[in-house]
C-alpha cells in the first residue's frame, strides 16, 4: 500500500467529521439564512460521498447499501451548490422556487431508481448508467452554478481587490467544489486516478470555511447576543449619529472607506459601530455603505447630470464600473441604464 494513501484518508476523515458537525450546527442554528441551509446540505452530501470513499478503501467487505447511499449523495452536491450560489447572490424568488422544484424532482428520481434497482441486486446497472447519470447531474449543476457566478468572476478578473469579503468567500467555496467535482469525475472516468484526493480537498475546503464562513457567522451570533445589553433607544440614537456623519461628510464617496474610518468620523469604537450596523441597521457595514452609494447614484441619475453612467458610479464612491453595475443590480433589481430609462419615462 502506498504510504500517501493512508495520509490522504486520515486528512479526509478529519474533513468528513468536521463537515458533518458543521452541517448539523448550521441546520440547527435559528439564526441561519437560506444560503447557510444550502451550504450545510451541500457539505453534508459531500461528507457522505467522501466518507463512503474512505470506508470503501479500508473495509474488506462493504454492504452495497452503503455504496448506494454514498453514490446517491452525489446527485445532490451540484443542485445544492447551485441553490447556495443563487441564494447567496440573492436571486429572484421565482428562480429559486423553480430550482427547488428541479432539485426535489432529481431527489425523487434517484430515490425511486434506488428502490427499483438497489445496488445489492443490480451492481452492474449502478456502476454503469446510474452512476454515469448521477455524475452528469452533479457536473451540470456545478456548471450552472459557475454560470450564475459569471458577473462575479468577471469582476474578480478585472480587479480582484474590488471584491468584498462575502464575494471572495463565495469564489473560494466555488473553487473548492469545482476541485472536488473534477477529482471525482477523473476517478470515475480515468483508470488509476484515486478519489482519495477528493477527501483531501474536502478537508482543505472545510478549513477555508472555518476561516471565511464559520468565523464571521459565529462572530455575528456573539454580537447579536451582546446586543441584548444595548437598549433599543441607544441603538437607534447611535444609528442616527452614524447617519449624520455619513450624510454630512459624504463618507460613502470614499472608495476605500473602512469600518475604522467611519468609526473615527462618528467617534464610536469600531466594535460598537459594527454592533449597531449588524443589529440595529441590521445588514452590516458593507451593505450600509453600498446602499448609501446607490442612493447617491440614483439621485445623480434623476438629476439628469452631465455624468455618464460609469462616471456616476465613480462619483458615488465605487472604484470600478463592474462593481457599480453589480451592486446596483443587486440592491435595486435593475441595471443603472434600466433605472435611467424608467425614470425618464415616468
Amino acid at each position: 500500500m502506498e504510504t500517501w494513501k493512508p495520509i490522504l484518508s486520515l486528512l479526509g476523515g478529519i474533513g468528513v467529521i468536521n463537515a458533518l458537525l458543521f452541517s448539523i450546527f448550521l441546520l440547527l442554528s435559528k439564526q441561519r439564512k437560506p444560503h447557510h441551509t444550502y451550504l450545510a446540505l451541500m457539505l453534508l452530501a459531500i461528507a457522505v460521498r467522501v466518507g463512503k470513499s474512505i470506508y470503501f478503501y479500508y473495509a474488506d467487505q462493504v454492504d452495497k447499501l452503503i455504496l448506494q447511499i454514498g453514490l446517491t449523495a452525489c446527485a445532490f452536491i451540484g443542485p445544492f451548490f447551485l441553490l447556495y450560489i443563487k441564494s447567496a447572490r440573492e436571486a429572484e424568488r421565482r428562480q429559486l422556487a423553480l430550482d427547488k422544484f428541479i432539485v426535489a424532482l432529481i431527489g425523487i428520481t434517484v430515490l425511486l431508481v434506488g428502490i427499483l434497482y438497489p445496488y445489492r441486486t443490480a451492481p452492474d446497472t449502478w456502476n454503469g448508467p446510474i452512476v454515469g447519470g448521477i455524475y452528469a447531474v452533479w457536473t451540470v449543476f456545478v456548471l450552472l452554478g459557475l454560470l450564475e457566478l459569471r458577473p462575479l468572476l468577471a469582476k474578480a478578473i478585472q480587479n480582484f481587490g474590488d471584491l468584498d469579503k462575502s464575494e471572495k468567500r463565495l469564489l473560494g467555496i466555488a473553487g473548492g467544489i469545482v476541485l472536488i467535482t473534477a477529482t471525482y469525475q477523473f476517478a470515475f472516468w480515468v483508470h488509476g486516478f484515486t478519489y482519495l484526493w477528493g477527501s483531501l480537498i474536502l478537508t482543505g475546503l472545510f478549513y477555508y470555511l472555518i476561516y471565511k464562513e464559520i468565523g464571521p457567522f459565529l462572530q455575528q451570533q456573539l454580537q447579536k447576543r451582546s446586543a441584548k445589553h444595548l437598549p433599543p433607544a441607544n441603538g437607534n440614537a447611535l444609528l442616527l449619529q452614524i447617519e449624520r456623519a455619513m450624510s454630512e461628510q459624504k463618507l460613502y464617496k470614499q472608495p476605500a472607506l473602512k469600518l475604522r474610518d467611519l468609526a473615527t468620523a462618528t467617534g464610536l469604537r469600531p466594535h460598537l459601530l459594527s454592533q449597531v450596523l449588524n443589529d440595529v441597521y441590521p445588514n452590516g457595514f458593507a451593505t450600509y455603505v453600498n446602499e448609501k452609494r446607490i442612493e447617491e447614484a440614483k439621485k445623480l441619475i434623476r438629476s439628469d447630470s452631465s455624468f455618464t453612467l460609469e462616471g456616476i458610479g465613480y462619483e458615488s464612491g465605487f472604484n470600478s464600473k463592474s462593481s457599480f453595475y453589480a451592486t446596483f443590480k443587486k440592491l435595486t433589481g435593475c441595471t443603472p441604464a434600466e433605472y435611467k430609462n424608467r425614470e425618464m419615462a415616468s
